[in-house]
């Protein structure tokens, strides 16, 4: 009796994998109860006891059938199951111990999952019994994204992927791989985009916005920016944030990039930014964000170039031709270079904080005592500095001669007034305050300080 049940179990296991065509409907073959005699309970474990290791199973996606031979193990030798014949008649067909049912997704999902999981079967079976009877792993769906880092694909495949998880719960998709943006000639030759693991903190394209060689720039100022093929809603939802021009200009490492600009050229890094694609990134993002002087004060530490060539603070120099420069004492100020001031206009320049009019210094809750009234160290003049205004203490000190005298110095709750008014030329003086008659910097001569 035991031969002829291993017999009609080797017989059942070679038509089952013989079976064309391969569908899911050839799970239902899998032998259930077959009835209570101990003869079909033998009979039921000899069959189970084989199908593991036979391919009757339909993948997900098209498989390579050359990939089956590697399964091949004593079992199927000791019962001359020739792999060739499977591999010869062209069968995909995956065997239970290699399969794998990703739980909880859609059939999209899983259609692209197996374009790289090849073990993959379709979706909708994660509660079939047979499979659990035939030992068909499950895999949860975090751990199948976990398989995908450093997976090299186009931006594309990332790009449906995404696509087929919106809807999914984002705790299951924290560990999503996003293929970033990186430097043209890397696409040109056709070289895969790297990844990285999560979509926070990564930057998403905005439509017409860091475009050409800008985009390639930024990964080399520490920045992860996704590829804009990639791009998706669903990575917003996970906690990526669109790249406005804005938003990429205040990130922490554009801010230490402007701040370090002027000793750049002394450290050497190959991928660094040099002087002037720094300066050329930061111009284009303040032109594309429509910045106003003032708006971001820090701008003034950006190293541009002077008349001269040589790397200065873009808050101290002048702008060639501009209203500053024809009031400005000969010498005072460097002039930024004229064929960076022509190219770029006025506004991102001032937005920079180049000089083209008088600057304004608004401070609040100043403590009047003039030892205290000393400029800030800092790389940039901060537009809430009053210690930057010429013989301010001496002001201080005739303010307090006016006021009675106090246990502790008497604190201003707002100063405005002009800055640079030292800089003027004696002989301009009249074109001066023709300046200062107009607003905003009107407000500084006529409001008393409170």
């Amino acid at each position: 009796t035991d031969f002829l049940v291993e017999r009609a179990a080797d017989a059942y296991a070679e038509l089952l994998g013989a079976w064309r065509p391969v569908s899911t409907g050839t799970i239902d073959l899998v032998p259930g109860q077959l009835g209570k005699g101990a003869l079909d309970g033998a009979l039921r474990g000899a069959i189970l006891a084989r199908l593991p290791r036979v391919a009757f199973l339909e993948p997900a996606a098209p498989r390579d059938p050359e990939a089956e031979n590697g399964w091949a193990d004593d079992w199927d030798r000791e019962r001359h199951l020739d792999r060739t014949e499977d591999t010869a008649s062209g069968t995909s067909a995956l065997r239970p111990v290699e399969a794998e049912v990703v739980e909880g997704v859609g059939a999209e999902t899983v259609r692209v999952l197996a374009e790289v999981l090849p073990c993959l079967l379709p979706a909708g079976l994660e509660r079939r019994t047979e499979l659990r009877t035939l030992g068909v792993a499950r895999v949860p769906l975090t751990e199948a994204i976990d398989r995908l880092a450093g997976l090299e694909r186009d931006p594309a495949w990332w790009h449906r992927l995404y696509d087929s998880l919106a809807g999914t719960d984002p705790d299951r998709l924290t560990g999503l791989p996003v293929p970033l943006a990186g430097d043209p000639e890397d696409e040109r030759a056709g070289r895969p985009p790297r990844t990285t693991i999560g979509p926070r903190q990564i930057l998403l394209p905005v439509p017409d916005a860091l475009t050409g060689p800008v985009l390639g720039r930024l990964s080399r100022l520490g920045l992860k920016v996704a590829h804009p093929d990639a791009a998706h809603p669903l990575l917003e939802k996970l906690g990526a944030l669109p790249a406005t021009p804005r938003a990429v200009l205040t990130t922490p490492q554009v801010r230490s990039a402007v701040a370090g600009s002027l000793d750049a050229g002394e450290i050497w890094d190959e991928d660094a930014l040099d002087a002037d694609e720094l300066a050329e990134t930061v111009l284009t993002l303040v032109r594309d964000a429509e910045l106003a002087p003032g708006d971001e004060p820090w701008l003034g530490a950006l190293a541009l170039p002077d008349d001269e060539g040589e790397p200065a603070p873009a808050g101290e120099l002048v702008l060639p031709g501009s209203p500053f420069a024809q009031i400005m004492r000969e010498g005072e100020l460097g002039f930024v270079d004229q064929e960076l001031a022509d190219r770029w206009g006025e506004g991102p320049l001032t937005a920079c904080g180049v000089l083209a009019t008088f600057a304004l210094v608004r401070a609040t809750d100043v403590v009047l005592d003039p030892d205290e009234l000393e400029p800030r160290d800092s790389d940039f003049a901060e537009p809430d500095d009053a210690g930057l205004l010429d013989a301010v203490d001496v002001w201080c000190e005739d303010l307090l001669d006016q006021l009675p005298e106090t246990p502790v110095p008497p604190v201003a709750t707002e100063i405005v007034a002009v800055r640079d008014l030292d800089l003027v030329d004696d002989d301009a003086w009249p074109q001066a305050l023709a300046m200062l008659a107009q607003p905003p910097l009107r407000d500084a001569l006529t409001q008393p300080v409170r």
